[in-house]
C-alpha cells in the first residue's frame, strides 16, 4: 500500500497525480475521490502528525511542528483507499490517502489544514459500508478538539521521513534552532 491515492482510472502506478491529501470539501465531487468516498474508506492508525509552519513563514524551509495527543493515545485518521490493476502489467495497485480539513485551534496556528482525526466512535460510522449519503458521512470531517491535543517545534531532522528515531521529535536546541532558520527571520508573513 502506497501512500498517494491513484485512482481507479489511472492507466497505471506512473499516474503522475497521485494525491497524499483529499480536502474534506471537495472530497465527494472530485473524481480522483469520489468513488472512493462512496466505497473505499479506510482508517489510517497513527500517534502523531507533522505539519510545517506556513502560517508565520512564506519561504522554505519551514519550521516544523510536531502534534500528539496529549494522553498518548494511538488515533486514526480518516482515509481513502483504491485497489484496481495497471493496464499494462496486470499488477494490482494498492494506495491511500488522508482527509484534511480546516484545522483546530492548535493545528491553525502552524498550517491552513489538518488531517481529519475521526473520534474513537465515529470510526465505526466511517467504516460502514451501508452509510453512503454524503451529508452524512462529511459530517465527520471536521477539526479535532483543541484541549486533547498538545504540539511543539521540532528540528530539521523531522522534514525527511526517512529519520525514524526518538529524537526528531525534541524540540530543536537553540543553537540549530538559530543557525537552520536564521534567513527565515526577514521573511515572516505579514498580518
Amino acid at each position: 500500500m502506497v501512500w498517494g491515492l491513484i485512482p481507479h482510472f489511472a492507466a497505471n502506478e506512473q499516474y503522475k497525480y497521485k494525491t497524499i491529501n483529499a480536502k474534506a470539501g471537495t472530497v465527494n465531487t472530485l473524481p480522483t475521490f469520489r468513488h472512493s468516498f462512496v466505497k473505499k474508506r479506510c482508517l489510517v492508525p497513527a500517534t502523531e502528525f507533522y505539519e510545517p509552519d506556513k502560517i508565520n513563514f512564506v519561504k522554505q524551509p519551514y519550521p516544523w511542528h510536531y502534534f500528539k495527543m496529549k494522553d498518548n493515545s494511538i488515533f486514526s485518521f480518516a482515509g481513502l483507499y483504491d485497489i484496481w490493476k495497471d493496464k499494462n502489467n496486470g499488477k494490482e495497485i494498492h494506495s491511500y490517502s488522508i482527509i484534511t480539513t480546516t484545522p483546530n485551534e492548535v493545528v491553525g496556528k502552524y498550517h491552513d489544514r489538518m488531517p481529519v482525526i475521526l473520534e474513537k466512535e465515529e470510526e465505526e460510522n466511517w467504516l460502514n459500508p451501508n452509510i453512503d449519503e454524503a451529508s452524512q458521512l462529511r459530517s465527520l470531517l471536521k477539526p479535532f478538539p483543541d484541549d486533547e491535543l498538545e504540539e511543539w517545534e521540532v528540528g530539521a531532522a523531522a522534514r525527511n521521513p526517512r529519520n525514524d528515531y526518538p529524537e526528531v521529535i525534541e524540540p530543536p536546541k537553540p543553537a540549530d534552532k538559530q543557525a537552520c532558520f536564521k534567513h527565515l527571520s526577514a521573511y515572516p508573513k505579514s498580518q
